[in-house]
């Protein structure tokens, strides 16, 4: 018997049970054979470099996706971020980035080797990252795994070293420069690979792989154009640095020039934002700083991140001389204490980060929060879900799920990110959404 060629011989239910059988199979093979490789950034605005870099990480490293670990609206400097991490995470989506996931908020305000160590150890959480791909100056990976492998393992010789340099009045990041340089006996080249803003936070990547034998395996890209605090244009490349300032001033940004330092649809939406959702400024949150400081004691002060004795004595010595937020911060500074130091440490308190905290996070992060997927991206979190050592939010009814101390810090996180958006509703007039209303980002 002959059936017509659109008649298959198998009976309807069977052959539908076989047909999606192949595409589930296809599904999970793809899991299986997907190489990720993941970036730590904080996007600030995004740029041509960051566009160079996801590119270069993509074609480098061979892989098929590309996770995004992004700062959430504060960032390492010690400020609120310039753009709401959700207008981040639609540029880094556009950009190619197939899964944006937000660094926890202790690690992400933290001290480099904080925001290093908190990233890594998600990484590692997340069980599926084979690649870390970081932008250095130098570009020498040999080099700044030298310097970390001495960091990571801290020799006698090398922390003798250290403690006389400290003694002597230097600041830590100082120090421990010339620390390096006379254990390794290598010149010029340790102070050069130390003073370059991306090689440190690339040292401190391989510093945290090291002491936590992670199978992740690094790769970093030469910076191209500006540098990380340089503010004219170089070939097109601008740093974000000088991105922000143009945005801050007085006088009406000049568009022409940003939009040649940006990609046309990350400029697109910068522009379209201009006075409605950005610039954010630490100066905004200052009377709520100042509200906070005014509750404190000396002893509640030092239960908050990297917030020594001295510095909370000095903090509460000042505050009768609080004008302004940075002139606060330039009374606190002294030669010991850089003024990145005295930012992270008053925003700390301000969202209320514990030293406990940020201990915790950086050890064991307690979940991952997803902030966007990518369109076609679905099997990269279909993986995240099977590999991950711990939940994964990509919707905050999730959160039931969390132990107590992950619903504690989601709080803090919801809270950072309410705070913020009531900044800018404050001072733009633009509504705000609570972040039980956000959806996932496409």
């Amino acid at each position: 018997m002959f059936l017509p060629s659109h008649v298959s011989p198998f009976p309807r239910t069977l052959h539908t049970k076989f047909f999606y059988s192949i595409i589930n199979f296809s599904k999970i093979y793809k899991e299986i054979i997907m190489k990720v490789a993941g970036v730590i950034v904080e996007y600030n605005p995004f740029h041509n470099g960051h566009l160079y870099h996801l590119e270069k990480t993509r074609k480098l490293s061979g892989a098929d996706a590309v996770i995004a670990l992004m700062s959430g609206d504060f960032v390492q400097r010690g400020t609120p971020a310039f753009l709401s991490k959700y207008l981040r995470t639609s540029m880094a989506l556009e950009a190619g980035a197939d899964l944006v996931i937000q660094l926890p908020l202790p690690c992400a305000t933290g001290s480099a080797e904080f925001f290093a160590e908190g990233g890594i150890s998600l990484f590692n959480a997340l069980g599926c990252v084979d690649v870390l791909s970081f932008g250095s100056e130098s570009g020498d990976l040999a080099a700044l795994s030298s310097l970390a492998r001495t960091l990571a393992e801290e020799p006698d010789a090398y922390r003798h070293l250290l403690s006389s340099y400290v003694k002597e009045g230097n600041s830590f990041p100082k120090a421990r420069q010339l620390a390096l340089r006379d254990y390794l006996k290598e010149g010029d080249q340790t102070p050069c690979l130390l003073s370059s803003p991306n090689n440190i936070l690339g040292i401190e990547y391989l510093k945290a792989l090291f002491r936590s034998n992670s199978s992740i395996l690094p790769l970093t890209i030469a910076r191209e154009g500006a540098g990380y605090h340089q503010l004219e244009e170089v070939d097109g490349f601008g740093s974000a640095t000088s991105i922000r300032m143009q945005l801050s001033g007085d006088d009406a940004p000049n568009f022409s020039r940003i939009c040649r330092q940006m990609p046309s649809f990350a400029f697109r939406m910068l522009q379209s934002q201009f006075h409605l959702q950005y610039p954010v400024a630490f100066e905004d949150f200052s009377p709520a700083l100042r509200y906070r400081l005014l509750q404190e004691t000396e002893e509640s002060l030092c239960r908050y991140r990297d917030i020594t004795p001295d510095l909370a004595r000095r903090i509460l010595n000042h505050l009768d001389a609080y004008d302004t937020l940075e002139a606060f911060c330039a009374l606190l500074h002294s030669k010991e204490m850089t003024l990145g130091r005295i930012r992270r440490c008053l925003l700390a308190v301000l969202l209320g980060i514990t030293r406990e905290e940020t201990d915790m996070v950086k050890k064991e992060p307690p979940y991952a929060r997803v902030l966007g997927v990518k369109k076609g991206s679905a099997p990269v979190l279909s993986l995240l879900n099977k590999t991950s050592s711990i939940p994964v939010l990509s919707r905050l009814s999730q959160a039931d799920s969390l132990t107590e101390t992950g619903k504690k810090l989601l709080e803090k996180e919801i809270f950072a990110s309410n705070l913020y958006g009531s900044v800018i509703q404050q001072k733009y007039g633009t509504p705000y959404l609570s972040e039980y209303k956000r959806p996932l980002l496409h």
